[in-house]
């Protein structure tokens, strides 16, 4: 089997400089035209533990989900709350199975 070339051209790879305050200075970027870069918020919704297990994870996401329902219902002026509903309801569903894996899981 012969292998064939897709392309003769060189690939560049363009990669943004950051504006001259630093990477999270907000003038210099609306000046450079360019959206300043800035950390992630911390997700306090999450726990790092050993004892965190998958049926943990699952009441946690149907919490978080359940409170940001109605929120992105009023963004998308209602067209999200059927996928939140079904998203919420999919998750509890799944429950059982994440306490048996869970379960089975308990000794490693």
């Amino acid at each position: 089997m012969a292998l064939t070339r897709v392309s003769q051209r060189p690939v560049t790879v363009v990669r943004p400089v950051a504006p001259p305050g630093g990477q999270n200075d907000q003038r210099s970027a609306r000046q450079t035209g360019r959206q300043a870069l800035t950390a992630p918020k911390e997700d306090k919704t999450a726990t790092a533990s050993a004892a965190h297990g998958f049926a943990d994870h699952l009441r946690e996401a149907i919490a978080v989900n359940r409170s940001r329902r109605d929120f992105y219902a009023e963004r998308t002026g209602g067209r999200s709350r059927l996928l939140s509903t079904t998203l919420i309801t999919l998750e509890t569903l799944s429950l059982p199975w994440a306490m048996y894996l869970d379960r089975q899981a308990r000794p490693f």
